[in-house]
């Protein structure tokens, strides 16, 4: 991990104390953890299930990136799928 890396797991802990109402431990071990399972090999929500319990695993979980598709609605996941949009 480089300086640059944590600096930006820093700034998501900032932005989440200073946000979140009633922030707390959890938060910022969510904060902290946000990026592990995309970044970290041999890191998956099963091993955060295990090791920090289903409140931090979640919170990580909610906060990781998703497939694009994640985000969209159904109506919208049908008229991508019918277009010739590639993402």
């Amino acid at each position: 991990m480089n300086d640059k890396y944590f600096t930006h797991l820093k700034s998501v802990m900032e932005i989440v104390l200073r946000e979140l109402p009633g922030a707390n431990i959890n938060r910022v071990v969510i904060a902290l953890l946000h990026d592990v399972v995309e970044d970290i090999p041999g890191y998956s929500f099963e091993t955060l299930f295990t090791i920090y319990g289903d409140y931090i695993a979640n919170g990580v979980d909610s906060l990781s990136k998703k497939d694009w598709h994640d985000y969209l609605s159904e109506e919208e996941e049908i008229e991508y799928s019918n277009s010739d949009v590639s993402v």
